[in-house]
């Protein structure tokens, strides 16, 4: 498990991961997640939320906030 965090303001561009799904686990802040074929979905992930994305699943995070920090634990898992 990787432990990431997004400064406030950040983005990551539009990305999926095709041999593996994703766990992440919210540890403090509020991210917020594009996600879908064509990112139609969106979801706010709180600290103490676990967000799952499905292998080759395109999802854009990003941190919308001005002040803080979000950090989260990331556990990626490939698929047999």
């Amino acid at each position: 498990m990787q432990m990431l965090t997004m400064p406030p303001g950040v983005r990551a561009k539009a990305h999926k991961h095709a041999t593996h799904e994703t766990a992440i686990y919210a540890v403090s802040g509020i991210s917020h997640v594009w996600h879908g074929e064509q990112l139609e979905h969106h979801s706010i992930v709180e600290a103490g939320d676990y967000f799952y994305i499905p292998a080759d699943v395109p999802h854009l995070p990003y941190n919308p906030s001005a002040t803080d920090t979000v950090v989260r634990h990331h556990r990626p898992h490939r698929r047999e």
